[in-house]
């Protein structure tokens, strides 16, 4: 099994972030990966470093639907190159 691990830095905005993350499947594909893993936060700025108080939003609002627009993104990356993916997410409570 070969496996990639994604570095990448957090864009601002999510749609360049989950376009980076689609061309990192891609790229990881490509070169033989089997298993493609991003690392903690890899979706979402990193909140913990702004104290609760002074944060404009809660982090609660970084959260997505399961299916959503970067589960979505991503499994549509992983069954074109036919890896799997691992990254986390905040999902939105039901």
């Amino acid at each position: 099994m070969t496996i990639a691990l994604v570095q990448h830095a957090v864009s601002p905005a999510s749609t360049p972030r989950v376009d980076r993350g689609v061309r990192a499947v891609q790229a990881a594909a490509d070169a033989g990966a089997d298993l493609v893993v991003f690392p903690e936060l890899s979706f979402t700025p990193f909140y913990p470093r702004v104290p609760v108080a002074e944060r404009r939003r809660s982090a609660l609002d970084l959260a997505e639907p399961v299916p959503g627009p970067t589960t979505e993104a991503l499994a549509e990356a992983a069954a074109d190159g036919g890896v799997v993916v691992v990254f986390n997410l905040t999902p939105v409570a039901g």
